[in-house]
């Protein structure tokens, strides 16, 4: 598949621009190599339009709308006459600050033996200069016509409207709901405030409460609930000081706590001297009554099976030592070894001895006699 695009910008808005592009009858007066139109179907706008499109060499071919957005652009393919396998064309337009911008795009695939021989030679250099020739003539036809007066983009980039702009403002698109409401008239909502006096803003003297008054009615009603255990501040005693009692047992020496069995409700009897709550002094199972993890039923059960590995392990190194002793006193040592005389390798051969008589016979018959 090739591809060609190309694009220009026309200094019009789009509505002005697509009002041109969308009438299909005056593609001769933009297009090159278009000549005349001629409509096949009776509609001559949106999907499904086909038309005839004559060229300068008097040739026509069939073409077909398969896409149509209003305002945007549209989409088009050859049906017939054009030596295309697959064609499609989209003429598409987009809103910019300076302008309308115009992109012609054409995808198409040749066919034949020498097909991408020929495109390549002929066929893409033609349509590119036909796409881009006749996006000039657009230009040139466009810049005819008469713009939008007061016409802005919407993309520009604008002023914050003020006061007066936004109490005026208008949707362009007004609500079906806020037509067919009824506007309900709305009553002002009147506070009723009392009217100002003189004495208001004029100053109050202060309360003066004397000593032969008493206290106020509500503070009798507040009882204490046992006025014999309230205290006054003075005889409030301060927290006893606990003595740090001297330790007579070492971890060290601690013998292991018996196991209680798990939900039994028999009191523990701690050693007095492990009444001490210092931690940093007596261990935390010693002083709460709970065995060992080295105590416990599960470690006992694994420290035995780790005995009883190492003692199989030594039992059998054991036992190939034994096994071992009487068969290195069989072995010859070294010293045995060198004192055995060693005896010369004679090599006796048949076949060597008789090639030496052959050849001592020869050399007696040619001593001369």
């Amino acid at each position: 598949m090739t591809i060609v695009d190309h694009r220009i910008l026309i200094p019009r808005p789009p509505g002005l621009v697509w009002e041109f592009i969308s009438d299909l009858n005056r593609n001769p007066e933009w297009i090159v190599d278009c000549t005349r139109i001629a409509f096949v179907t009776p509609r001559h706008s949106g999907v499904g339009v086909r038309w005839r499109h004559t060229t300068e060499r008097g040739k026509d071919v069939v073409l077909e709308t398969t896409a149509w957005y209003d305002g945007l652009g549209y989409e088009y393919t050859f049906v017939d006459g054009a030596p295309y396998k697959e064609s499609k064309g989209r003429v598409r337009l987009q809103e910019t600050p300076e302008g309308t911008v115009v992109q012609w795009t054409f995808t198409y695939e040749t066919g034949g033996l020498l097909a991408n021989v020929k495109n390549a030679v002929s066929d893409r250099r033609r349509i590119d200069s036909q796409i881009v020739d006749s996006l000039k003539n657009l230009w040139r036809a466009t810049g005819k016509l008469g713009g939008e007066a007061g016409y802005a983009a919407r993309s520009l980039m604008r002023d914050a409207p003020d006061y007066e702009a936004r109490s005026q403002y208008k949707p362009r698109h007004g609500h079906s709901r806020m037509e067919t409401q009824e506007t309900l008239p709305v009553s002002p909502l009147v506070i009723e405030e009392p009217p100002v006096k003189q004495e208001d803003t004029r100053p109050r003297p202060a309360i003066q409460i004397s000593a032969d008054q008493g206290e106020p009615p509500f503070l009798s009603d507040l009882k204490v609930a046992n006025p014999g255990s309230a205290m006054a501040d003075s005889e409030v005693s301060a927290p006893p000081i606990i003595e740090k009692l001297p330790v007579t047992a070492s971890l060290a020496s601690t013998a292991p706590l018996p196991e209680v069995p798990m939900g039994s409700s028999q009191p523990v009897e701690i050693d007095p001297a492990l009444s001490v709550k210092d931690t940093a002094e007596v261990s935390v199972f010693d002083l709460f009554g709970i065995p060992r993890p080295s105590q416990t039923q599960q470690m006992a059960a694994i420290t035995a099976e780790v005995e009883e590995a190492i003692m199989a392990a030594e039992s059998a190194s054991k036992v190939e030592d034994n096994l071992a002793a009487p068969a290195a006193s069989t072995l010859f040592t070294p010293t045995d070894v060198l004192t055995v005389p060693i005896k010369p390798v004679v090599v006796t051969g048949s076949r060597a001895g008789y090639r030496k008589s052959k050849r001592r016979q020869r050399i007696r018959l040619r001593l001369p006699s």
